[in-house]
């Protein structure tokens, strides 16, 4: 999900406005606080926190 918008409001730069990538039910790590682009790809790619053994799900729940 792209977050624009915060109570109403543009989102601040300070909580990584004008565009925040928004993964609900994941942990923090999974969303992006600054959006610089978007890459499409056919396979997953492992992220920088599942180089160190976070899951690449980032389920929060069960």
């Amino acid at each position: 999900m792209l977050a624009y918008m915060m109570y109403d409001e543009p989102l601040p730069l300070e909580n990584g406005g004008p565009l925040r990538l928004v993964m609900p039910r994941m942990f923090g790590y999974k969303s992006v606080k600054w959006v610089n682009k978007i890459t499409i790809t056919k396979t997953q790619e492992i992220g920088y926190w599942e180089k160190f053994g976070y899951k690449v799900d980032g389920v929060s729940y069960p």
